[in-house]
This record gives structure tokens, sequence and C-alpha cells, in this order.
């Protein structure tokens, strides 16, 4: 027996670096969580951003007809509809009391559906010969840096947050995440899936 007294400490170390290292995926998994739910709140102010610039290069008055009314419905759609969410996955609880019913899979499909109808009027008018133009024209150079930052921002904000989605799906398959349950209640992320490709070099 006496031969063995080490094998109680050698447990009680294992079972401790055991228990800090689920501790860190537990909380590795939370910092995601939050984050993901931070990235989504960015992106939300962020596609109104990009919707009220690309307003304000058409109320310039500089740009194609056709393509300015184009735009201009677009933009004003993503306006009106911005309260709908971009996923299905019901992780922000935050939500809840908010909203009495279930997360509405067509209200997320159209939202998601309108920022891609914007981002093809964008990319579909300001072809480089527009952009040049523009650019010539007083407050066109200002205009178009504003809207070309704007959606710069759409852009890294989606796939931030699609990195992050990611992450947690790879983390949720380590073991120790899976049998201990270390992610609780918290439903399976889904990535953001919308067209912000907004220039023509980025198809």
């Amino acid at each position: 027996m006496s031969a063995l007294w080490w094998v109680a400490p050698l447990v009680l170390v294992l079972v401790l670096a055991a228990s800090w290292y689920a501790l860190e995926l537990a909380k590795r998994l939370d910092r995601l969580h939050w984050r993901l739910l931070s990235t989504r709140d960015a992106l939300d102010r962020l596609t109104v951003r990009r919707a009220s610039e690309a307003r304000l290069v058409v109320a310039s008055g500089l740009l194609p007809a056709e393509g300015a009314h184009r735009i201009d419905r677009a933009a004003l759609a993503c306006l009106t509809g911005e309260e709908a969410l971009f996923v299905m996955d019901d992780l922000d609880r935050r939500r809840d009391g908010l909203h009495d019913a279930e997360v509405d899979e067509h209200a997320v499909a159209e939202r998601n559906e309108r920022e891609s109808a914007l981002t093809r009027a964008i990319r579909g008018t300001l072809t480089p010969e527009v952009v040049d133009r523009v650019r010539e024209a007083p407050r066109g150079p200002e205009l178009l840096d504003s809207l070309e930052m704007a959606c710069y921002r759409v852009q890294l904000a989606r796939s931030m947050h699609n990195l992050d989605v990611t992450q947690v799906l790879h983390l949720r398959e380590n073991p120790w995440v899976r049998i201990l349950h270390l992610y609780g209640r918290a439903p399976v992320p889904a990535t953001i899936d919308f067209d912000d490709a907004t220039t023509s070099t980025a198809d």
C-alpha cells in the first residue's frame, strides 16, 4: 500500500487539470458566443449605415437615373425592414420578451435578400465608368468614399461573424465540450449569408 502513496496526489492533480481545462473551454465558448452577438449588433448598425450612405449618393443626382432608382428602392427596403434578424438560430436570448413569437424564417430570408438586393444594385450601378464620372463632380469623392467604407465595414463584420461561427462549431466538436455539455442551452450558431460584394472585382 505504501508503494502507491503517489496515486492519490496524481489523481488529484489530474482532476484539477481536467477541471481547469473544462473551465477554460467553457469560458472560451462563452466569449465566442458574446462576440457573435456583438458582431451581429454591429452588422445591424452597419447595414443601416450602408443603406443611408447609398441613399445620399442617389440624392446627389450624380448617378444614372435607372441605377439611382434601383439603389434607392433597395436601400429604402433595407431601412424599413432592418428590425428582422439575419439568422434562425435563436442564439440572441436578449430578444426574449421583445418577440413573443418564434423567429420568422420568412422574415429572416427576406432580410438577407434585401441586403443582397442592395449589394447587387450598388455593384450594377457603380461601374468603373460611373465611379470615374462621379468622382469628377463636387462632393462626388466624399460621397463615394463614405459609401465604399460603409460597404467594406459590412463585409468585414459579416466575415468576422462567420469566422467566429466556424470557431464555435469546431470547439463544440471537442470531446470534453460534448461530454460535459459545456455549451449549456446555447443553440448551434448559424452563419450570416447574403451577397455583400459591392464591387465587380469581388465577384
